[in-house]
């Protein structure tokens, strides 16, 4: 990958394209950020579930939890 590790900004659409996609190894990818924002129950509303396929066709299940 050409991404410069020394750019805390990665564009996590290049880490898609030139790494995640092209490794049909990857089936899941777990992902997290600090978000402080709750609904009145405290309930996080940061979770998301996105299904995508890499470039041999098989689906990347990519999981977001607060």
């Amino acid at each position: 990958m050409d991404i410069c590790p020394a750019k805390p900004t990665t564009n996590r659409q290049a880490v898609w394209d030139k790494f995640i996609s092209q490794n049909d190894q990857i089936f899941l990818v777990l992902c997290g950020h600090n978000w402080s924002s709750t609904t009145v129950t405290g309930v996080s509303n940061g979770e998301n579930l996105r299904i995508d396929n890499n470039a041999f066709g098989h689906p990347v299940y990519q999981v977001l939890s607060d």
